[in-house]
């Protein structure tokens, strides 16, 4: 990491710079049940409480020993995010310096320049600093303080990329400038500069250090395994986790919400024991699955799925013995899982589904030494998914080739949609095809030809503000493609025959597109988008007491004419806000629901200041013989608050 004369080098110029010379001790090592940091016998276990005592004191030095310090920390907004950030925070005037004995055979050591962070390593690790999740910052900077002889690990700057949280997972400096010196930063995440995050004018001194595996794309980690270690503990955030050429030895459990992308050429290859997928939202694109060649085990599952929804899109599972199966899901949860343009190739099974269906469409199956997909029985079975509905624009489409037995194996004892399929011969009889299907199944209509789909992609807004409109209804004719799949206003047709389409797409509030017309190609996949303009209509209120003419029509059966239909006093939509009947004088009962103070217009007024956070009280009704009555101060006061008129 750094040599001693680097040290040597460093412990004559600050020597030169700090003349009060004191120094506090940290030894997680430290048993001796005294802790003040006053020697090393009575050194701090904990970094902070070094840095904390050191300042509190006026300054000095920190010296830390050999170890790895990964203890809890609690440090509320450290870097002003108003978030515990979980980090170890620097103080002005504090000075820590790493690579020591401390306590132990050669240590005790009264002279700085003796220790050596090669052979001494201090590592400040953050991955579980914040009650048990990694920190969002291992370190806090400060102005004249130092930082020398650490490995800073750890971090996750999993905050938005605006947010302070977002940034700096192994140090945050936000206008200070410490010196950094003899420090190497690895294995830290974030959205912006996972390393060192420096902001506000802050321009730290940093001198002979090491910046590597921080997840950039210049420091890439060498391992998938390290990024998902800090992606488990945040299940809260998506993660896209890009995985470059290469072919990756390694046990893998995907992580909640983790995306785990490979390379589009198929040059991304994982050789695991099994990739393990035990969390909600993963999701698996673009990666080329190997069996490993000396696995010894008699069956070997290259993904297996367990309770989880995950999404696996242009996978390739390429096995090497005919025990292998390719996907293995089991568990309800798995419910609606998705498995679309993978490939199985080589293996012993496909796809083996126990308890939970997913849908499977745009696949192959070849040179399989048993079945394309096995479809097991379970105590609970859920029957959700599907190798193709011919009413669903987004099913089937599955290519079955070569099986040493059935291509599909059924055994639940219930239909299994498997329409518009491929079965691996052209101008095939519903006998042949019945023939590779073992179980009840529904595969009529199914391909004559290995017709590769289209994709059609239609994207709705809201054309004034560019906001995503998830309530569309989007239509294709001809055909039963009424089903799509909607991602934030996108709107997905992922397996549609070749030919030209009418689109039409309308949503509640908004002027419909009007019809498109579209040509798909076999394989192309094409974007539309349609702008909705929203409806400049509004529902019409004739006497303007806040509710629609067709509610008091038809909900209400208040006077759509008139806006105190019993002449209480009370408009009809505030009657109904309050749960009174607007066509029935109940005057008495408005006024004073307490039947205490004779004055409900202050009561009344209570609830809707908490309501609305206002702070008004109408003292100007009857309680200073204005002769309005308190129910009339009420609803001046509502009309004043939501802008209406009186």
């Amino acid at each position: 990491m750094w040599k001693r004369h680097s040290l040597r080098i460093g412990s004559l110029i600050f020597l030169s710079v700090h003349a009060h010379g004191a120094v506090w001790y940290v030894d997680k090592d430290n048993s001796f049940g005294i802790e003040d940091g006053a020697t090393w016998n009575r050194a701090f276990t904990a970094v902070q409480a070094g840095i904390d005592a050191a300042f509190a004191a006026g300054g000095g030095e920190v010296w830390v020993a050999e170890g790895i310090y990964d203890e809890l920390r609690s440090s509320p907004n450290a870097d002003e995010s108003g978030q515990d950030t979980g980090s170890i925070v620097m103080r002005p005037g504090v000075h820590l310096f790493g690579g020591f004995i401390g306590i132990g055979l050669g240590g005790f050591e009264t002279l700085r320049w003796r220790r050596d962070g090669d052979a001494h390593g201090v590592t400040l690790d953050g991955s579980k600093a914040r009650g048990g999740l990694a920190a969002h910052h291992v370190v806090v900077g400060a102005n004249d303080a130092t930082l020398d002889g650490f490995i800073i690990t750890g971090g996750a700057a999993q905050g938005s990329d605006t947010n302070p949280t977002g940034s700096g997972g192994g140090m945050y400096n936000s206008g200070a400038s410490p010196n950094v010196v003899n420090c190497r930063f690895a294995g830290n995440l974030a959205f912006n500069n996972a390393g060192m995050s420096n902001g506000n004018g802050a321009s730290p001194q940093v001198t002979n250090c090491l910046f590597t595996g921080d997840g950039t794309l210049t420091r890439p980690w060498r391992t998938i395994s390290t990024v998902l270690a800090f992606t488990a503990g945040i299940p809260t955030q998506q993660f896209l986790i890009k995985v470059g050429e290469g072919t990756y030895s390694e046990q893998i459990t995907l992580s909640d919400n983790a995306l785990l992308v490979g390379n589009k050429d198929g040059s991304t290859v994982i050789q695991a024991p099994t990739v393990v997928v035990r969390a909600n939202g993963g999701q698996m694109r673009h990666l080329v699955i190997q069996q490993t060649a000396d696995d010894p085990s008699p069956v070997q599952h290259l993904v297996e799925i367990e309770s989880a929804f995950v999404v696996l899109r242009d996978v390739t599972f390429e096995g090497s013995t005919p025990q292998s199966v390719g996907l293995y899901i089991s568990g309800a949860a798995s419910s609606g899982s998705l498995v679309t343009d993978c490939s199985f190739r080589n293996l012993g099974i496909g796809i083996e589904a126990v308890g939970s269906t997913p849908r499977i469409r745009r696949c192959s199956f070849d040179q399989l030494g048993l079945h394309g997909l096995v479809v097991r029985s379970a105590a609970q079975k859920v029957d959700d998914g599907s190798l193709g509905d011919v009413t669903d624009a987004n099913s089937g489409y599955n290519v079955f080739g070569e099986t040493g037995g059935a291509a599909v194996v059924n055994e639940t004892g219930q239909p299994l949609n498997m329409q518009n399929n491929y079965w691996g011969t052209d101008d095939a009889t519903a006998e042949q095809v019945a023939g590779r299907i073992e179980g009840e199944g529904n595969f009529e209509p199914f391909l004559n030809k290995s017709i590769i789909p289209a994709t059609l992609i239609v994207n709705v807004w809201n054309a004034e503000t560019i906001l995503p409109v998830n309530s569309g209804n989007v239509q294709v004719s001809p055909g039963a493609f009424s089903t799509s799949e909607n991602t934030e206003g996108v709107y997905v047709f992922a397996c549609l025959p070749a030919e030209s389409y009418t689109v039409s797409v309308s949503a509640l509030g908004y002027v419909d597109s009007g019809p498109m017309k579209i040509t798909v190609s076999a394989g192309e996949t094409k974007s539309v988008s349609a702008p909705l303009m929203p409806d400049a209509v509004p529902p019409t209120d004739s006497d303007g007491d806040g509710l629609s003419d067709s509610d008091e029509d038809g909900v209400y059966y208040t006077d759509k004419y008139k806006a105190d239909t019993d002449d209480d006093g009370v408009n009809d939509d505030v009657e109904i806000a309050f749960s009174t009947d607007p066509t029935t004088s109940d005057q008495a009962q408005f006024c004073d629901i307490d039947a205490v103070d004779g004055v409900n217009a202050v009561d009344v007024q209570l609830v809707i200041n908490a309501a609305l956070g206002l702070d008004i009280a109408p003292y100007n009704g009857d309680v200073d013989l204005s002769g309005e009555t308190d129910a009339i101060d009420v609803q001046l006061v509502i009309n004043t608050a939501l802008g209406l008129s009186r």
